[in-house]
């Protein structure tokens, strides 16, 4: 299932309760508590997981915004820090979870002594998931300021698909408590019958989806705001951009977002 880049939150909100009350109506809806879920995070992010928590750090930039998106509502996240709870994920070996390289893909390990990130736009805890997987690698070289790039280019995710073996009744709360930006803070689902999973998207959306400086600027301050200096170049990014721009499409590597900033991973 592809979800739409989310520029207008309220669009896809009217065009997923659309697009759920035109499906077939013959059919018994499936039970979306007791279905797995798929969760897909895109956009500049930090990660890392902590006992039974999946923490997830988006920094604050200029002319972007983060939400969340299922097939029937979408709703900006405002800057603050949120917790969704009630979705059901147990790591399948109890450790560190090791992301399957799709595409050969890694996620770049950062090292950083401190994870308060203070600046930041989001601030996320989810259930840790059973399973996950990169999106979307791109070829890039991430190397320190000051210091000569590495002579390859290596695939680096700039996104993360988080599988949990029960959707659950995924609830999203902030600071004060039950998060008023979803009715009774409950994140819903709506799976049409033939659907085997139901899915959630967690992105970050650049404005400029045509600038080409945007994806080094969104990774840079991402690297800042846990006090490293990064730079970060792009193999096939500048072709990509200017082959969509020719004619005239949007510009983007994949169904689920327009940032092309990798993701980290923190210890």
């Amino acid at each position: 299932m592809n979800t739409p880049s989310r520029r207008n939150f309220l669009t896809c909100a009217l065009g997923g309760t659309l697009a759920s009350a035109l499906r077939l109506s013959g059919k018994p809806r499936k039970n979306p508590t007791t279905q797995p879920l798929v969760v897909d995070v895109m956009g500049p992010m930090a990660y890392r997981w902590s006992g039974s928590d999946f923490e997830i750090w988006m920094p604050q930039l200029t002319g972007h915004s983060a939400g969340i998106t299922t097939e029937v509502t979408s709703f900006e996240l405002l800057q603050g820090d949120y917790h969704i709870k009630g979705t059901h994920g147990i790591p399948s070996s109890g450790g560190p979870l090791i992301p399957w390289a799709t595409q050969k893909g890694q996620v770049y390990p950062a090292q950083v002594t401190d994870r308060t990130a203070q600046g930041r736009l989001i601030y996320l805890i989810l259930p840790m998931p059973h399973s996950m997987a990169v999106l979307d690698p791109v070829s890039t070289r991430i190397y320190t300021n000051g210091n000569n790039p590495p002579a390859t280019y290596t695939l680096y995710a700039v996104g993360l698909r988080l599988f949990y073996p029960q959707a659950g009744v995924p609830t999203l709360y902030d600071s004060k408590g039950v998060s008023p930006l979803v009715p009774g803070g409950i994140i819903p689902f709506d799976p049409a019958p033939d659907e085997i999973e139901s899915y959630m998207t967690i992105d970050y959306t650049p404005a400029n989806h045509n600038d080409p400086t945007e994806p080094q600027t969104s990774f840079n301050l991402l690297s800042k705001l846990f006090k490293l200096d990064l730079c970060v170049d792009f193999e096939d990014s500048a072709a990509i951009r200017a082959a969509a721009a020719k004619k005239n499409q949007v510009a983007i590597t994949g169904p689920h977002h327009d940032c092309l900033a990798p993701v980290m991973q923190l210890p």
